[in-house]
């Protein structure tokens, strides 16, 4: 039979608590901002009249960003529901 140990909302990581629900917090924050720094790049490319350099340039950051957004969004709600 494996044991299972109880998780808790803060656990002792090197010598520090860490509080799981801070920290998923401050990923839904983060999130937050980078979803504020996607939007402006997202109406440039919806408006067109771009070159086909600068139309590759911002579908990449559009892709970078998008994904930074996804994985904080992920990581902070996965964070915050572990203690539910």
């Amino acid at each position: 039979m494996i044991k299972v140990k109880e998780f808790r909302c803060t656990q002792k990581v090197s010598g520090e608590y860490m509080d799981y629900q801070k920290w998923g917090q401050e990923y839904l924050q983060e999130a937050a901002l980078l979803l504020r720094h996607l939007q402006p790049v997202r109406q440039k490319l919806r408006k067109g009249n771009l070159s086909v350099e600068e139309s590759r340039d911002l579908t990449a950051r559009e892709r970078i960003l998008s994904q930074m957004y996804l994985e904080c969004r992920v990581t902070g709600n996965h964070l915050r529901g572990c203690c539910q």
